[in-house]
């Protein structure tokens, strides 16, 4: 139970949305951090107990061969980027939305992304304060994506995602969005939120 796509990886509150549907913004209540939490930890100390271990040296390799490409060179400064977000986020994407806002934010996302490269920027320090912000930025500009594109997909208006051009529900919408990342490729699929299987 709150196992996630990822082998070994458990997760409860706003990591998954929350037990309370769209009408619940705030997945990580105090009761709902009790119990979810709970169980989250009761499936990950079982998993532990199989005694099988997911790392290895090879599946670290691209996170390490990632870290070791950082290189000291021009690069946009991450906390004027991290800015550029947020305004992105606050205007195009908040809580009412339309179709040319979304693409607005979709395509200025795009933007920063290749602003800030797939190569990591670095100040070559003991303690890398710029490679962190970088890492963290590349993380926030991911979120910020998988929560644009499955916004301009929705075409209706359900609990906190309101369209102001798709007024009302959709029954086509009674779906989960599941958003997957793939050497930077993001794709977007329909479940059935009682099956999990795909929706047409």
């Amino acid at each position: 139970m709150m196992a996630t796509g990822v082998p070994g990886l458990y997760a409860c509150g706003e990591a998954v949305g929350g037990a309370n549907g769209a009408n619940r913004l705030s997945g990580n209540a105090i009761t709902e951090a009790f119990v979810f939490g709970a169980r989250a930890g009761r499936s990950a100390a079982e998993r532990a107990k199989q005694g099988t271990s997911m790392w290895s040296a090879d599946a670290a390799k691209p996170a390490i061969d990632l870290l070791r490409s950082a290189s000291k060179r021009d690069a946009p400064n991450p906390a004027a980027v991290i800015v550029k977000l947020q305004a992105v986020m606050a205007d195009d994407v908040g809580p009412f939305r339309a179709d040319t806002k979304l693409r607005s934010a979709i395509s200025a996302i795009a933007q920063l992304k290749a602003d800030i490269g797939d190569t990591p920027f670095a100040s070559a320090e003991g303690f890398d304060p710029v490679l962190a912000d970088w890492l963290d930025l590349r993380n926030m500009l991911a979120v910020a994506q998988s929560i644009a594109v499955p916004a301009l997909a929705r075409t209706e208006s359900r609990g906190a995602h309101q369209r102001d051009d798709h007024l009302g529900l959709n029954d086509a919408w009674s779906v989960n969005q599941i958003v997957s990342m793939s050497d930077g490729d993001m794709t977007l699929r329909k479940v059935m939120p009682t099956t999990g299987k795909a929706a047409a």
